[in-house]
């Protein structure tokens, strides 16, 4: 079974039923027929009387391609009547005519005609006229069109997700990331999953929008014991790719014998919350001249206002078994909001970092952060009053959300000899800042309906994969202030006197919602 997910907005488009749900309002699946957004180039149309034609330029690495039809491209209407001659006109970046080309019936094939050209380059103007016959039974319709030529599109497999270790007769879910990188117009597809050379699943007809990236997901059982190879792949691109080097991506996976089960502790956090300031800071500075004859006193106040604002999504999941883990340990997670799973890449840790230990007790712990993801996966001895034992714990945080900076400032200047006095204003911002990593976002915002699952593989095949539903809750609205002690300062040169000072008070307010499950299994 499989599915196709956008991942970088989240959308989700599933080929075909299977999965089985987490919540009973999961969305309905979207046929593959149907694109999720078209935001590329389209083909030139024109109509003349009842004929209508289609043309579009796809310029390729070496070459460029004219195609002129009376029905539509990629799988549309079919094209009806006849072409009975065909004109190209060329043109420069000044809008002149380079070439003229004629064609007719010898290089047509009834209601569609493809030219090749080893140039026109991408952004240059086309220009294509058609006289159509057989539509209208009293005449040649005359049709023209122009258009821009276009790169075509380049899909890529530029990622696979999956564990590196998995369970014989386990349902495995493994994940591609398929792009589209020139950004001038989609494609559609068959994302395909190989497993070990022979075609396990595809997603057929799947569509990938102008610069925009999908995820094929699949599930997979794996019977037999050792490494199998992966490989997810891109075929039928229409149209044509641009590039078909880099249509497919590979990997491995170790399928090993369950171990004997073992106590598992799990604790899974999500939240969603908003944080604002606002900060007032206020400032004085004032001189007084020795000599006004040789420059003049000021004093300058200003009123300064900092306000962060500071949208948070994130979620952590910790477990904790009763054997300790051998490195190098293998640590992904996944996160669900109303059914939209997104997962995480795997991260590897692969030794401890740092230790720490005190009379009957001692931990090591290998800790490593990657973009807006954090991991830990910590061995730790315990002993005393006659018993000993050993365990493990792994956790992980992702971190999402935008925060924005916005700062202003109104200050006032006084030279007391003459009399002047100036007001000035400025501003900064409002400053935005990203902090998720791009091609592994969360949501902009959380659902109710909460899922967060973390896996975590160690050296000698020892696996632990929890889930489990978080319910979200209204934690409501709090507030707060603090003032932050003055500067000041105060001394005196040879040129006059300098005083002045500095204060700041920020009051806060903090809301959102956040909730955790925990409990206990055996794996």
């Amino acid at each position: 079974m499989n599915r196709l997910m956008r991942s970088l907005s989240v959308f989700v488009c599933l080929a075909a039923l299977g999965v089985s749900p987490i919540y009973a309002a999961k969305p309905q699946p979207t046929p593959n027929s149907v694109k999720y957004r078209d935001a590329g180039a389209k083909p030139a149309t024109g109509r003349s009387g009842s004929a209508a034609i289609q043309a579009r330029a796809l310029r390729g690495q070496t070459e460029t391609t004219i195609d002129v039809t009376t029905g539509q491209f990629d799988g549309g209407a079919a094209a009806a009547g006849k072409l009975d001659k065909v004109q190209v006109k060329v043109f420069d970046n000044h809008d002149d005519v380079l070439v003229t080309d004629n064609y007719r019936k010898g290089a047509l094939s009834g209601a569609t005609g493809s030219f090749t050209y080893d140039w026109p380059t991408r952004g240059q103007k086309v220009q294509v006229q058609a006289n159509v016959s057989g539509i209208d039974p009293t005449r040649t319709d005359v049709v023209t069109v122009s258009t821009n030529v276009a790169l075509r599109p380049d899909l890529t497999v530029s990622s696979i997700m999956a564990p590196g270790q998995a369970i014989a007769g386990s349902n495995v879910t493994i994940s591609a990331l398929v792009g589209e990188v020139n950004g001038d117009l989609g494609a559609r597809a068959n994302c395909v999953l190989k497993i070990d050379g022979a075609v396990a699943d595809q997603a057929n007809g799947i569509w990938v929008d102008a610069g925009d990236s999908v995820t094929c997901a699949f599930r997979h059982t794996f019977t037999a014991v050792g490494t199998s190879q992966i490989e997810v792949a891109v075929t039928d691109v229409v149209p044509g790719d641009y590039d078909t080097t880099n249509n497919s991506r590979t990997a491995s996976i170790d399928i090993v014998n369950p171990q004997v089960p073992v106590p598992v502790w799990y604790d899974l956090i999500a939240g969603d919350y908003t944080y604002e300031a606002i900060t007032h800071q206020t400032d004085h500075q004032q001189f007084d001249s020795a000599d006004p004859s040789m420059s003049l006193s000021w004093v300058v106040d200003a009123d300064n206002y900092f306000r962060v604002n500071q949208h948070t999504v994130y979620y952590q999941a910790d477990l904790n078994s009763s054997v300790a883990l051998s490195f190098p340990v293998t640590v992904q997670s996944a996160f669900t909001s109303d059914g939209q799973q997104t997962f995480m890449p795997s991260f590897t840790i692969t030794e401890p970092n740092y230790t720490f230990s005190y009379p009957g007790f001692s931990t090591s712990c290998g800790e490593a952060y990657d973009a807006n993801r954090w991991y830990r996966v910590c061995n730790s001895h315990n002993e005393g009053d006659g018993y000993s034992f050993d365990y493990s714990s792994a956790s992980t945080f992702v971190n999402g959300g935008t925060v924005t900076y916005d700062g202003w400032t109104i200050g006032t200047t006084r030279y007391p000899e003459v009399g002047a006095v100036y007001v000035y204003e400025s501003s900064y911002g409002p400053y935005t800042s990203d902090q998720n990593d791009p091609a592994y976002p969360l949501p902009a915002n959380l659902g109710n309906n909460i899922s967060v699952r973390i896996i975590a593989t160690d050296a000698t095949d020892r696996r632990f994969d929890v889930e489990g539903a978080v319910q979200l809750y209204d934690f409501g609205t709090s507030t707060g202030s603090y003032d932050f002690p003055c500067d000041s300062y105060d001394y005196t040169l040879d040129s006059g006197h300098y005083s002045g000072n500095s204060c700041s008070h920020t009051d806060w307010t903090n809301s959102g919602k956040t909730g955790s499950v925990f409990g206990n299994t055996i794996q």
